[in-house]
């Protein structure tokens, strides 16, 4: 199966991670000096950049905002939870995003947990289908993201919890932990639920840790996946470069931990990457794809949804 990236900033991506083949790079011009960074990958990988006419590249892309460059790719390599856990250090933080339908909100979730330093991340689908989409809003964050599938996220939490990391997930009840006195040191699974479809209660009732994101206002619209990713992803890192004082406590010992195991923590790494966003794509101009098996593609947070389901932040739908 051939697919297609579009934009330098995806293809870099692409040459880099090294999760998938990169067969050929076509470019209306090669020598423009956005591809400096490219180019060097390219050889380094033994890829050839050939000059195409413009309208080669527009057949190719599904958009517009492609900037005279696309790559033709394989599929990505399959990695297991499993596979995951064991190259990703011993204490790490990984973040499952379970149930986003649409691959730009999937795009610009992974791009923020990217830069805030998360180890790893869970899905329950691979996205190729939407792939040129999902790295063009990423900015080239969902390749270079080491990646795992899992089919639910109930297997994904078992094998994490297996390897001695705690379960966290966002839930609006009044005695879940506010997200500033939450623990998230230390081996750490997140679970933040897709816009729609939220987090089911079987889940919510087996974690470990069940935090809430408090708003400034009363009855402000519920956030969606990318915002609730983005927010705990950055208090998260925040904890674990030290920058918190939670009573002093160690790992897994603080306010609402409750189940928790004791882990001795670590400081994260610093966001491997700031890219730049010059061809970034928007939602609406022509790029977002079909999301297979019927599923519908949503740009916003609302919508109904069954009583016993959460939004991406754990506050109940109500259906508007």
């Amino acid at each position: 199966m051939e697919l297609v990236l579009e934009g330098h900033l995806s293809i870099e991506a692409a040459l880099e991670a090294g999760v998938r083949p990169v067969h050929r790079i076509w470019a209306v011009r090669p020598g423009d000096r956005r591809f400096r960074r490219l180019r060097a990958l390219a050889r380094e990988a033994d890829v050839l950049i050939d000059e195409v006419e413009a309208e080669r590249i527009d057949e190719a892309a599904s958009g517009r905002s492609h900037g005279g460059i696309v790559a033709i790719v394989g599929p990505r390599r399959a990695v297991s939870v499993h596979q995951l856990l064991a190259g990703v250090g011993e204490t790490p933080l990984v973040v499952m995003l379970d149930g986003i339908e649409d691959p730009f909100n999937h795009g610009q979730a992974v791009r923020a947990l990217y830069a805030a330093g998360v180890d790893g991340l869970v899905v329950r689908r691979d996205w190729e289908s939407a792939v040129a989409t999902v790295t063009r809003a990423s900015a080239g964050a969902t390749e270079l993201m080491p990646t795992a599938t899992a089919a639910t996220a109930h297997e994904a939490a078992e094998a994490c919890r297996a390897s001695g990391m705690r379960i966290v997930v966002a839930d609006a009840a009044t005695d879940a932990v506010p997200l500033d006195e939450a623990d998230l040191r230390g081996g750490v699974f997140v679970l933040v639920g897709g816009e729609r479809r939220g987090v089911t209660r079987s889940f919510v009732d087996q974690a470990d840790v069940r935090l809430r994101i408090a708003y400034g206002r009363d009855h402000a619209p519920d956030l969606g996946a990318a915002s609730a990713a983005a927010v705990i992803g950055f208090a998260a890192l925040r904890q674990r470069r030290g920058r918190v004082d939670l009573e002093d406590a160690a790992p897994g010992q603080a306010i609402g931990v409750g189940r928790g195991r004791k882990r001795t923590g670590h400081a994260a790494p610093d966001a491997l990457s700031n890219r730049q966003a010059e061809d970034e794509i928007e939602p609406g101009d022509g790029h977002e794809q079909p999301v297979p098996n019927g599923e519908r593609a949503e740009l916003t947070a609302d919508g109904g949804a069954a009583d016993h389901r959460q939004t991406a932040d754990g506050k109940p739908e109500d259906g508007e």
